[in-house]
């Protein structure tokens, strides 16, 4: 009975696996492309959280300005409640109630106006962080010094300029820090109408 002759192998000191400067090289690279991903996870995260407070407010100031223009009356008082309007969700908490409720009772075009800015407030506290909301009469809503859109400020708020909406909220970078500090320009502004009294 003829067996077959047996081999021996020779393993030479290159084949004999990986050597610890390897997988510690392995290992750094592996880390840094985790790291990396999770950067970009994070920037992406902070996109969409912002591309979501973008439409947010998109919806509410369209919102708003559907619900002035029902209530035209108002807004061509020369002391229209709307151009007074202002809220500023970190400094006031909103009403729980409106003085009276328009859903229930019929009312009449001032109460309509006391309901809807009560309900303004607390869209802009509950959906929006650090939500400021104006209303006024302005043409000049850019600031060519700054680049933003400006806040309605000390505007005399004439009659003959048109109507517009104005959001702003606080607005996060990708390292967590607030991008214009603790004073956000308006990054929505809406026109409701450029009718004139």
């Amino acid at each position: 009975m003829k067996t077959a002759p047996i081999r021996l192998f020779h393993h030479s000191r290159r084949d004999a696996g990986f050597s610890l400067v390897e997988v510690l090289v392995s290992v750094l690279v592996l880390t840094v492309g985790l790291v990396g991903t999770a950067v970009i996870q994070l920037n992406a995260f902070r996109t969409t959280e912002q591309s979501g407070f973008h439409n947010t407010a998109v919806a509410i100031a369209t919102q708003i300005a559907d619900e002035i223009r029902t209530n035209s009356h108002q807004m061509r008082l020369a002391s229209s409640p709307f151009n007074s309007f202002r809220y500023e969700a970190e400094s006031v908490a909103p009403a729980d109630t409106p003085p009276v409720n328009c859903y229930k009772t019929s009312c009449k075009p001032e109460e309509w106006a006391a309901h809807s800015m009560v309900e303004w407030q607390s869209r802009v506290f509950s959906t929006l962080p650090g939500g400021r909301v104006e209303i006024c009469r302005d043409k000049d809503v850019f600031d060519t010094v700054s680049g933003d859109f400006r806040w309605c400020g000390s505007i005399a708020n004439p009659v003959n300029e048109p109507v517009v909406v104005k959001i702003g909220w606080d607005e996060k970078d990708p390292s967590g820090a607030l991008v214009d500090g603790n004073a956000p320009p308006p990054r929505v502004v809406i026109l409701v109408s450029p009718f004139t009294q």
